[in-house]
């Protein structure tokens, strides 16, 4: 009798289970929202990088390709699709720093012209090919695919010299300056073996518990800051900086120099899309620290994420700060932001 009841609950159980695996197929909101994000999202970084093309060239927005030099990869580039707006006033938008998280930036760019606000693109376009920029209230928006487009297309974070480019952007004396500085200040040297297992790891390998061992023993704070703040002392290791400006950081500034009239230009903003810190599936904005925060107007950002129900407060967070998505940052340098907001 025991094996009849329970039978009827498994079943029961199971059904549930299932019924709830297989909902999303039945909500319609949902499958438009798997639709329009399959419309977004790419394969690989080719595909990733013709889509942002098609759609880019679909809007008649003007378009540049930058060609990397790396041996035995002869078809690396760097695309820029640019709105000429008002010229006083920059908005550049960038996806890939971080290579694999290219997925995610592209896909927002391809949402950007391609999606819900594609008939706003194609009036402003049409609106700068009849009217004066001067008196265009729309920015000059520079779209700026796959900074890194051989850790995109080898879904590695790091770049082809296995440099962190948000790490990168720093001139001759600062790159002097780190390499000066004490290579275990934060304790990257004391770790060295956890953040870079010297072999693949095995399924007797002891590294989870040592780490865990290592984050009560720590704190999972302290951990984090050693890690994330990077190095410039160990060319193989994760979170290198680098000793000189990467060609994909190089050839970026030269670029918006060549591009952009900078003695023109009053304001840039930066937004620079990357994936992995904060509420998963939840947008969250990290500004720069609480000095050039002050220029940044919150009620903008709160207006961008306030459709979601979670609590706002934990989704914008400045560089750095304690107790948020963006703790252990405060000692980073060399990023995107530096080098070109």
């Amino acid at each position: 009798r025991m094996k009849h009841r329970i039978l009827p609950s498994i079943l029961a159980i199971a059904s549930a289970a299932l019924a709830y695996r297989l909902q999303p197929y039945f909500d319609k909101d949902i499958r438009k929202a798997w639709d329009y994000a399959e419309r977004c999202f790419s394969s690989d970084y080719y595909d990733a990088r013709a889509l942002f093309r098609m759609y880019a060239s679909s809007l008649n927005l003007e378009m540049h390709s930058i060609p990397l030099d790396i041996p035995d990869h002869d078809d690396l580039t760097i695309d820029v699709a640019i709105y000429r707006g008002n010229e006083k006033n920059v908005l550049i938008h960038m996806s890939g720093t971080h290579g694999v998280e290219g997925f995610a930036g592209s896909a927002v760019q391809s949402s950007i012209l391609g999606g819900e606000k594609r008939k706003f693109w194609q009036s402003a376009v049409k609106f700068t090919e009849v009217g004066s920029k001067s008196n265009n209230n729309l920015p000059t928006v520079v779209l700026v695919h796959a900074l890194n487009p051989y850790g995109f297309a080898k879904l590695r974070r790091w770049n082809e010299n296995n440099v962190d480019l948000n790490r990168n952007f720093l001139n001759t004396q600062q790159f002097i300056q780190r390499l000066a500085l004490d290579a275990n200040r934060h304790g990257y040297v004391d770790f060295y073996d956890l953040f870079n297992p010297p072999a693949a790891l095995g399924w007797m390998d002891p590294y989870l518990p040592l780490a865990l061992y290592n984050i009560i023993k720590h704190g999972y704070a302290n951990m984090k800051k050693s890690l994330v703040t990077g190095s410039y002392h160990h060319p193989k290791g994760i979170f290198y900086g680098g000793s000189e400006l990467q060609q994909s950081n190089k050839l970026l500034s030269t670029f918006l120099q060549n591009e952009l009239d900078v003695e023109q230009v009053d304001r840039v903003g930066l937004v620079d899309v990357h994936t992995g810190l904060g509420p998963k599936g939840f947008d969250t904005i990290i500004t720069p620290n609480d000095e050039k925060s002050s220029y940044i107007d919150r009620d903008v950002l709160v207006s961008i994420l306030q459709d979601d129900n979670l609590d706002i407060e934990k989704r914008i967070v400045a560089f750095g700060k304690d107790s948020s998505a963006a703790s252990g940052y405060g000692d980073v340098v060399g990023t995107v932001e530096e080098g070109i907001g």
